[in-house]
């Protein structure tokens, strides 16, 4: 089997049963008629568009920082009490803030990801997720003061 990559470099590989029903897939998606000598034949061609793939694989890498930020980078409650404290200056604070995946404690130590902290995707998106993270969790304790407030009064 012959695979073209963007570039046009070759890649030689044996065809698996894998491969197999992953090309009666791809001609059934095109519509298109795949013969059994074209599986069968060790030099069918594919295709493959690099950019396409590697779209695909920084969209992995910016669900793998979103989901590190959800699960490991805490601090929840010290920016809720941040708004309580500071109110709308604690929320353009945390808006603000740009943490990383090095700043949280339980990220370096829990993340099987550690290898993509230095990809600009997989930083861009755990920033973006902690800092919003943080940002709501300052609004709930700038909005929890409020109505203590109106309730005093």
């Amino acid at each position: 089997m012959t695979i073209f990559v963007g570039n046009h470099n070759l890649m030689k590989t044996t065809i698996l049963t894998f491969v197999t029903l992953l090309l009666a897939g791809i001609a059934s998606s095109q519509n298109q008629d795949l013969n059994s000598s074209d599986i069968s034949n060790s030099e069918t061609t594919i295709l493959v568009d690099t950019n396409r793939v590697e779209v695909m694989k920084n969209s992995e890498k910016c669900e793998e920082g979103q989901l590190d930020a959800e699960m490991y980078h805490k601090r929840l409650g010290r920016h809720f009490l941040y708004g309580i404290i500071g109110g709308p200056i604690a929320v353009i604070g945390s808006f603000i803030a740009s943490p990383t995946p090095e700043s949280g404690r339980e990220t370096i130590l829990l993340s099987d990801n550690q290898d993509l902290f230095r990809d600009p995707t997989y930083r861009s998106c755990y920033t973006d997720e902690a800092r919003t993270q943080h940002g709501i969790m300052g609004l709930a304790g700038w909005s929890t003061w409020l109505l203590i407030l109106l309730a005093v009064l």
